[in-house]
């Protein structure tokens, strides 16, 4: 079983990919779901664009629409379109653009519009239009707010979630601006993890001080998950899974978190 790549271009284009890459997976997992799969030793090799990026440690990864990669680094962000590096980082010749080449995060929406996090530097845009980037002049209460460690686009409600180092900002894409005082007891302290819930505008943040927040956009409720064995912990990441929620706190524990339905109003929750 094979697919090819439309490669009649000089530059190769994962859009030429998408569609024989998608039928490929369907026919593969058929097959899987007929058959006992076997274990296959992986093969690991460094991607040939690796030394045309900005730097070499890449801490966040984006996909869009069109298959355009977007890559996170403490030294700005690259653009892959499958033969060639744009980057995106401080100029001082562009006042408007990017105020830190420290990128923490990166995400999108359909329109393709590119939302980017920056450490001290606050929250940038890249419109699919200009493809420049523009940083957002907010009204950010402090300027711990400016450094922006974890950012999540939520289509379904045209909605930037960001998390910070003096809590979560919630912002409106189409007008730019904070509406946290739309959703009440939203959490304050250093954010270090969110997570959306898929197929659901639920989103769960987590904290330096190991608390666990889960944020109903839909409901516009705000509320803090009790019980938590984890308290005082840092949690550094959250998965979310088809059951509840993998938590990985600092000290190298991990922590799975199962719902008996979805955790809106009075969640039963189970801890292993």
């Amino acid at each position: 079983m094979s697919f090819k790549c439309n490669n009649s271009r000089k530059s190769f284009s994962f859009r030429d990919c998408k569609l024989g890459f998608a039928v490929f997976l369907l026919l593969f997992n058929n097959a899987s779901a007929q058959t006992v799969p076997k274990w296959l030793s992986p093969s690991v090799t460094s991607a040939s664009f690796s030394k045309q990026l900005t730097q070499s440690e890449v801490t966040r990864f984006y996909q869009d629409s069109e298959g355009y990669l977007w890559m996170a680094s403490q030294s700005g962000l690259n653009r892959y379109d499958g033969s060639t590096i744009e980057y995106f980082r401080k100029n001082p010749r562009e006042p408007n653009g990017l105020k830190s080449n420290w990128v923490t995060d990166v995400c999108g929406f359909n329109d393709n519009e590119i939302w980017l996090s920056t450490f001290g530097g606050g929250i940038a845009k890249i419109p699919r239009t200009t493809q420049r980037a523009s940083t957002l002049e907010l009204l950010y209460s402090s300027d711990q707010q400016r450094y922006v460690t974890d950012l999540l686009c939520l289509e379904g409600k045209s909605i930037v979630i960001a998390g910070t180092n003096d809590g979560v900002l919630v912002i409106e894409k189409d007008k730019e601006l904070i509406i946290n005082e739309l959703f009440p007891g939203i959490p304050q302290g250093e954010v270090t993890a969110l997570s959306n819930i898929p197929g659901t505008n639920l989103v769960v943040i987590g904290t330096q001080k190991g608390n666990l927040h889960l944020i109903d956009f839909d409901e516009r409720i705000s509320r803090r998950l009790s019980s938590l064995p984890v308290r005082n912990m840092p949690i550094t990441a959250i998965v979310t899974h088809e059951r509840g929620i993998l938590l990985a706190t600092s000290d190298g524990e991990l922590v799975n978190m199962e719902f008996s339905g979805l955790p809106t109003n009075d969640p039963q929750i189970t801890w292993t």
